[in-house]
């Protein structure tokens, strides 16, 4: 009898099995990522196409130009001013007194004030001259090197530059309280010129830079405005210098930075940061490219948004709108939240949908802001008007804001807070003043709610408050803190 004798098993026979499955899977796994790399290639290729036809730069390299001479360059002027400022004496401002009252900052601020106003003029003096020097130049060049990736880039001149505007805002509060309006008026002017050259790259941060020192700058002549002298003598400001203010704070001088343009420059961060994250992570590529679709889809609709023409239009854009917990595109949001959002690893995920009226949304927030700053310049460039023609018509004030125009205003402002858009609101307040003259007030009114009392003397607080445009009687302030830096 005979027994059949099994071969002899090859020898590593499962683990040559297992080798071949291995290969096997990642070819399966390499033609999927072959395949889905190339959908999502595809489709941010269509989304680049798309953002730029908005006018979007995708590249941060773009956005730098050849040097700028320094005698033609507005920002080595303020930059030479930044620097002459004596960093040991503080202004007002830059102190941490603090002369506010319910109303707002409003003068008079007593002895204090004055003594801190007078050792800032005496110690920067220098300064100031060389960032009137900035005011004839447009071109700008703040030496900035926009490189990738973009989060190493520095802007170290955006805290001297609030600095510098403190110290300019209250030499022209100081010039007012001494009646030299013609001085008050040119400093205002270097205020504004300021806010106007940070704004020379649309980063988002030197936006809300500029929008604080728009604000300070109207806070610093508001109060100030119905006792401006007017006329040709050496104190007296001229019509034409309130004139070109009027200009500069309508932008009808053509300085005034689109909205959209803040949107597309804070979306070209997250999109530089995909970039970075694309060169070093094949694997994870369709990933990252997947988030960057996104962001850039939610940055097409903001973008949108930014455009419209309305306060109505926008808010339907911005409620239909689904974004990003980080605001879009926003490095800082997501380094605080915790990590790098928008990598591959941590994908940013959707949130509820917003308003324009959303303060708590990252996406609405900013639309608010830069409303506000529009209507703290709107209320500002009415009230200047409103004086000019008071002065023009022996003190008689307009009956309503179209007698301003074309005259003292190129057009009546949009209301920028407003979400129905409904009009600034004017009103005469029959013998509201202490001399038995009729008392004007704008009005920046909310849908279904009555103007409240004044609440600011040029400087609006929120919608659907009153914005007096005489403060005839100021309230007396004093300091609520003992000491100075």
């Amino acid at each position: 009898m005979t027994t059949a004798i099994e071969p002899p098993l090859r020898p590593y026979f499962w683990l040559r099995r297992m080798i071949v499955g291995s290969v096997a899977v990642l070819v399966a796994l390499l033609v999927a990522r072959l395949i889905v790399g190339a959908i999502v290639e595809r489709r941010w290729q269509a989304r680049a196409s798309q953002l730029r036809a908005a006018g979007m730069t995708l590249d941060i390299r773009e956005w730098q130009r050849p040097p700028i001479a320094d005698e033609e360059n507005a920002a080595a002027y303020f930059l030479s001013a930044m620097a002459a400022l004596d960093q040991k004496v503080d202004s007002p401002r830059s102190s941490n007194y603090s002369f506010s009252t319910n109303a707002g900052d409003e003068p008079p601020y007593g002895t204090i004030w004055q003594q801190l106003a007078d050792a800032s003029e005496t110690a920067n003096g220098p300064a100031f001259p060389l960032a009137r020097k900035a005011r004839p130049f447009t071109k700008v060049d703040w030496g900035v090197k926009f490189e990738s990736p973009s989060v190493a880039i520095m802007l170290p001149h955006l805290n001297n530059a609030r600095d510098l505007a403190n110290k300019l805002a209250d030499g022209a509060e100081r010039s007012f309280r001494r009646g030299d309006s013609a001085e008050g008026v040119e400093r205002i002017h270097d205020v504004f010129h300021l806010s106007t050259t940070l704004n020379d790259r649309p980063f988002f941060i030197t936006g809300l830079v500029a929008i604080g020192i728009d604000r300070l700058a109207v806070s610093a002549i508001g109060p100030y405005v119905s006792q401006l002298k007017i006329g040709e003598a050496a104190r007296e400001v001229r019509p034409q210098a309130i004139r070109a203010l009027i200009a500069r704070l309508t932008h009808a001088d053509g300085t005034e930075p689109p909205l959209r343009d803040y949107v597309r420059g804070e979306a070209l961060f997250g999109i530089d940061l995909g970039n970075g994250v694309l060169t070093s992570a094949w694997i994870t590529r369709p990933a990252v490219i997947a988030d960057m679709c996104r962001v850039g889809e939610a940055q097409a609709k903001l973008i949108q948004a930014a455009e419209a023409p309305t306060n109505v239009e926008r808010a339907a854009i911005l409620a239909s709108t689904t974004v990003l917990r980080a605001f879009p595109g926003s490095l800082i949001a997501g380094i605080t939240g915790g990590g790098l959002r928008g990598t591959a690893t941590l994908p940013l995920s959707a949130a509820r949908p917003i308003s324009h009226a959303s303060l708590t949304s990252s996406a609405a927030r900013p639309f608010q802001m830069f409303a506000q700053g529009a209507a703290a310049r709107d209320a500002l460039a009415i009230a200047l008007a409103v004086r000019l023609y008071e002065h023009n018509h022996q003190g008689d004030w307009p009956a309503t804001l179209n007698d301003l125009v074309p005259a003292y205003l190129p057009a009546i402002p949009s209301n920028k807070v407003s979400d129905d858009d409904a009009p600034y609101g004017y009103r005469l307040i029959r013998r509201g003043l202490p001399d038995g003259r009729d008392r004007p007030l704008l009005d920046l009114i909310a849908p279904g709610e009555p103007p409240r009392v004044p609440v600011s003397p040029v400087l609006p607080g929120e919608p659907g408050g009153s914005v007096d445009l005489t403060n005839s009687t100021p309230p007396a302030t004093q300091p609520t803190t003992g000491t100075a830096d």
